[in-house]
């Protein structure tokens, strides 16, 4: 009776009903083949944490999250664990939120000079600087024609003038110093007194043209400024012949 008894024990001692290679006395998963790091208990998902703990035993997920993985609600690649706008879709180097443009201009505060201020890309975020206008209203006025020694505009020029002039009036009301040049020949008091007259004429077609007159000033400068010499032919002294319109404001506005 007692080697009966001993050897019963013995056997169910061992005894290894799911066959996991963990005995069933110290199997906490007896029924179900299971891995002996777990004692005995399986791990479907491969993720190291035993589906008797798993909250997702199919899924893969860290043990921190309960074998599940960190959801990702907005799809941003962030997860809802790092990310501080989890229904919002957002870049990594931003916690998971979208940049802000607080002033809706297109340009993202993180690269906008001017966040408070509706502006355009090509100069940052911030408004078209008073320079850009003078440069364009410039451009328009090239080649502007006047008659013979003379401060009235031609009539071909009508078009440079409505050009100009819209450029001015949509630069928000900057404030402008139309300049009057001339080339070198000729008397130099003259010349002065010329490119006065023709500044003064050209703010005058602008205001025609609906500019406002607090925008506009005029000032001639002669031939102070002429690079080419008055030895060289009338076209080549064209290019000193000009009326340029310049970006002023505040103390240089007021002298």
């Amino acid at each position: 009776f007692w080697q009966a008894s001993a050897s019963l024990n013995f056997r169910f001692g061992n005894r290894d009903k799911d066959k996991d290679g963990v005995l069933d006395k110290d199997d906490l998963c007896p029924e179900i083949p299971g891995l002996p790091e777990f004692q005995g208990c399986p791990d479907t998902d491969g993720d190291g944490v035993p589906d008797k703990d798993d909250n997702c035993p199919e899924v893969a997920g860290p043990v921190e999250n309960n074998g599940c993985p960190w959801p990702d609600t907005d799809k941003d690649g962030v997860l809802d664990k790092d990310d501080a706008c989890v229904d919002v879709a957002g870049p990594a180097e931003n916690n998971g939120c979208p940049w802000p443009d607080t002033d809706n201009d297109g340009v993202l505060d993180k690269d906008d000079k001017c966040p408070n201020v509706p502006g355009l890309p090509e100069y940052k975020g911030c408004p078209k600087p008073q320079e850009a206008y003078a440069v364009e209203a410039t451009g328009a006025l090239k080649g502007i024609f006047f008659n013979f020694n003379k401060a009235s505009i031609r009539p071909e020029s009508n078009t440079k003038l409505d050009q100009a002039a819209e450029v001015i009036k949509s630069s928000n009301g900057g404030t402008f110093l139309v300049v009057g040049h001339t080339d070198v020949k000729g008397n130099a008091n003259y010349n002065l007194k010329l490119s006065r007259e023709r500044a003064a004429s050209v703010v005058a077609a602008l205001e025609a043209r609906g500019v406002n007159p607090s925008q506009l000033k005029s000032k001639g400068v002669g031939s102070a400024e002429a690079t080419v010499p008055a030895s060289a032919s009338n076209e080549e002294r064209m290019k000193d012949r000009k009326v340029v319109v310049e970006a002023i404001s505040g103390s240089a506005w007021e002298a």
